[in-house]
């Protein structure tokens, strides 16, 4: 077997701590994907384990690992906006309540808001 230690990965992992590179391999006639990291052994030199995967395989899981996170984006999408629709329906429904309200008595609730809602500011900034 020849040395490997001319290959990109295997350099760049002396180099780096790890190194990769995709490329065609005439031993298994496939395109592969090479990954090499730098191990330090105890009291001895650095060691790199090389590691490699055709690249279709490679392609295959990314798809998989993508289609999941699609699925599981739109899912969640679904959710909070179910959760949203709830939560305003809830809040309407509150308003639709203050509107049974005779007209007079809606100005006098809103305008008493808006004289107090200075106090309760001040309150809620002193005591944080």
């Amino acid at each position: 077997m020849e040395n490997h230690a001319g290959r990109p990965e295997i350099r760049d992992a002396f180099r780096k701590g790890d190194g990769h590179s995709i490329r065609h391999s005439v031993t298994v006639d496939n395109n592969l994907l090479y990954y090499a990291v730098r191990l330090s052994a105890a009291g001895g030199p650095p060691v790199v384990l090389r590691f490699a995967l055709p690249l279709q395989t490679v392609d295959q899981e990314l798809w998989e690992f993508r289609r999941g996170l699609w699925l599981a984006s739109v899912a969640v999408l679904l959710v909070t906006g179910i959760a949203s629709l709830l939560i305003s329906r809830s809040f309407s429904g509150r308003v639709n309540v203050c509107r049974c309200f005779p007209a007079g008595w809606r100005k006098a609730i809103f305008v008493g808001l808006k004289r107090i809602a200075p106090a309760i500011r001040w309150t809620l900034w002193r005591f944080p």
